[in-house]
């Protein structure tokens, strides 16, 4: 009979099968743990609109872009095209983030930011 010191215990892992939904999302969160995951994601996404806007789909890229969308409160509603609430909407709150992380000395300190 084997006996099992302390030392041997610890280093024993249980582990537990994963659900088929943990399956599915364990490579998307292995992804996000890489520090160029929001970079190879942006240079994808930049080929595939190219792509696309480019192919005989064209039109439908271009319609995308142009479709609207409505956010309300009461009687507040304000309705822009897609593109715009990216462009304005999205920009601004970048803007806003990033300059308040250097306004209080963070920063991210890599490529033409350093």
């Amino acid at each position: 009979m084997d006996v099992t010191t302390i030392n041997d215990v610890s280093k024993i892992k249980i582990t537990r099968s994963k659900t088929p939904i943990e399956k599915i999302l364990h490579p998307f969160q292995e992804f996000a743990k890489l520090e160029a995951s929001a970079g190879i994601l942006l240079l994808l996404c930049t080929v595939v609109s190219l792509l696309w806007a480019n192919s005989p789909w064209g039109s439908a890229y271009t319609s995308l872009w142009q479709t609207k969308l409505t956010i309300g409160v009461g009687g507040f509603v304000l309705t822009k095209p897609l593109l715009l609430w990216i462009n304005d909407g999205l920009m601004a709150v970048f803007f806003c983030c990033w300059y308040g992380d250097q306004a209080r000395g963070g920063g991210w300190r890599v490529g033409f930011f350093s």
